[in-house]
């Protein structure tokens, strides 16, 4: 156990205490992964791969079980909230859209990927326009899309460490290192 001293203290910890650990752990890693499943999936499965390249791991909804007193969309702002970004796959329309419209309203980190620059939905096109937590990554062909995945995943990595950072400058006298959660 020398070295892993820290699988003891997990056993020890309350369990709020504990979740609230491991969210702490996701949010250094793991990346929500958004878009349109179905006939689309694959697209979801190569960002999940190509996230993996940068030690990321990509999550997609449908592979964890639900919590039954949650909604789906509630399920949604769950994952988001321990991720540290979320991508979302915008060629068609979906469900994502919803999703993407809370990531504006909760301020999530959110790295949108759009073909040719065209949103799946015209009342969405703008919707990273005058925010800065949300950003639009352009591709030419689905054979160009790796390139814009990892694009988004550096711009958004780069993008919460930078918001960590003033935050733990702006809340100072309140947050000091040995209250903030982490590895």
């Amino acid at each position: 156990m020398r070295g892993q001293e820290n699988i003891i203290q997990e056993l020890i910890m309350p369990d709020h205490y504990r979740a609230l650990y491991n969210a702490a752990r996701c949010k250094k890693r793991y990346v929500l992964i958004a878009g349109k499943y179905g006939d689309y999936r694959k697209r979801l499965e190569l960002i999940k791969r190509i996230l993996d390249s940068l030690g990321f791991v990509g999550l997609i909804l449908d592979e964890y079980p639900d919590i039954e007193e949650q909604n789906l969309l509630e399920k949604f702002v769950t994952y988001a909230s321990i991720c540290r970004f979320v991508l979302i796959d915008d060629l068609v329309a979906a469900g994502h859209n919803v999703e993407l419209a809370i990531c504006h309203e909760r301020r999530f980190v959110a790295g949108l990927l759009r073909l040719q620059g065209r949103a799946s939905t015209a009342v969405q096109a703008d919707v990273a326009d005058e925010v800065s937590f949300i950003q639009e990554f352009v591709y030419d062909s689905d054979a160009d899309m790796e390139s814009s995945v990892l694009e988004a995943a550096r711009w958004a990595n780069a993008f919460v460490s930078q918001r960590a950072n003033r935050l733990n400058r702006e809340y100072g006298d309140w947050r000091g290192p040995d209250k903030i959660m982490g590895d």
